[in-house]
């Protein structure tokens, strides 16, 4: 039940935006994902989350981001994954809250 959020920490411009929405979530919102992180259990033992998604090609270029995303779990882009493992209620709140943030 924690939403992280990637890229305020080479543009801290954005870190008071992320306060804002931690105290104003109906979700554990979070700064992370901001580099390499080890892996437990998954055959890789460092993951570059800089890396790791569509905002790629922005971190490369440091170019501005914010990617919003979940931490890792034991079905993180597995085959096993199944929707019923989503709890609705986050997802929900999840969704809103990226929502709220595109409003700011």
């Amino acid at each position: 039940n924690r939403l992280l959020v990637a890229g305020s920490e080479k543009h801290p411009r954005f870190k008071k935006l992320l306060t804002y929405l931690a105290d104003n979530s109906a979700v554990r919102v979070q700064a992370g994902h901001d580099g390499k992180e080890r892996r437990k259990g998954r055959g890789v033992n460092m993951l570059d989350w800089r890396k790791a998604s569509d905002h790629a090609p922005f971190a490369e270029k440091n170019i501005p981001y914010l990617y919003f995303g979940v931490d890792l779990h034991r079905y993180y882009h597995k085959t096993s994954d199944k929707a019923e493992y989503i709890d609705p209620r986050f997802f929900i709140a999840a969704t809103e809250t990226v929502r709220d943030f595109d409003l700011l």
